[in-house]
């Protein structure tokens, strides 16, 4: 009997914390979001004031992931960069909202610094593991439990920091919080999703943008050589009909030149009749001189 009963715990369990991205809905949004910051706040004791933007950090965290991180586990490239990025984003504002001892300790305990792996071929969030009873919670709902809908998202708002200066504490500096750092996106996509060697050919949103650029290459590069056609073809047109005007002229002067020379000859053929009708002249006076 207790193993029956062990064994349909177990079931519930897995149920509650294997949670489908492609299955949850924004009231398991929210849940998670509220568990996570509970248990936070329980361990890193946390203000009022955190405890409530913490819980807009995790919402939009959750939020963000539960469209990628089943491709992520099935281990396409390009969602497990998306996971990673949605993580660092999360972890970069929350920097804002702990003081620097809070986010070492934070750092040190890796349930909330990288809260979800895979366990059994299903992922889960390292802190349903760590805290069984899904149903305890050692403090009541944020007071924008329901309102809050991502309005504070960093991945919305750029470079934008919702949570900078919001609190006189020292912050955390360093970027060793990032978890795509290369030194470690290897080590920590293996020990939360088990991946080694991603999917070949899986690194699709790389490849749209570079594909993108290569199409706006392509297009730019068209333009260009259309300009210079285009330029080309003006040019010889323009050149065509310089020449056709030139021609006119050449054309013109040639005429001048024929006209000139049969001017020339003609002035030669009137000069060579007169010497003929002077020398045939001269030699009728010589004959009839001769005569007498």
């Amino acid at each position: 009997m207790k193993q029956v009963t062990l064994f349909f715990y177990i079931i519930v369990l897995s149920i509650i914390s294997c949670t489908d991205a492609s299955a949850m809905s924004k009231s398991k949004v929210r849940h998670n979001a509220h568990f996570l910051t509970d248990r936070m706040a329980h361990e890193l004791r946390l203000s009022r004031g955190q405890y409530d933007d913490i819980y807009e950090i995790n919402y939009d965290f959750i939020n963000d992931i539960r469209y990628v991180v089943d491709d992520a586990m099935r281990g396409y490239a390009w969602a497990l960069d998306r996971y990673y990025e949605a993580l660092d984003y999360r972890n970069d504002d929350l920097r804002w909202v702990l003081n620097r001892d809070q986010y070492r300790r934070f750092m040190r305990m890796e349930h909330f610094y990288r809260p979800i792996y895979v366990q059994h071929g299903k992922w889960v969030f390292r802190v349903h593991i760590r805290y069984h009873n899904h149903s305890h919670f050692y403090f009541h709902k944020p007071h924008h439990y329901r309102s809050y809908a991502g309005s504070h998202c960093h991945a919305k708002r750029g470079d934008r920091y919702h949570y900078k200066n919001r609190y006189k504490h020292t912050t955390y500096s360093s970027s060793d919080y990032r978890t795509s750092r290369r030194e470690v996106y290897s080590s920590n996509r293996r020990s939360d999703f088990g991946i080694t060697e991603t999917r070949p050919g899986s690194e699709r949103s790389s490849t749209g943008r570079s594909s993108g650029r290569s199409s706006s290459d392509r297009s730019s590069s068209g333009n260009s050589s259309d300009r210079t056609s285009s330029g080309r073809s003006s040019s010889s047109r323009s050149s065509s009909s310089s020449s056709s005007e030139r021609k006119p002229s050449t054309s013109t002067r040639s005429s001048s030149t024929r006209e000139a020379t049969k001017s020339t000859s003609v002035r030669s053929t009137e000069q060579s009749g007169r010497s003929e009708r002077s020398s045939s002249s001269r030699s009728s006076s010589r004959r009839s001189s001769d005569n007498d």
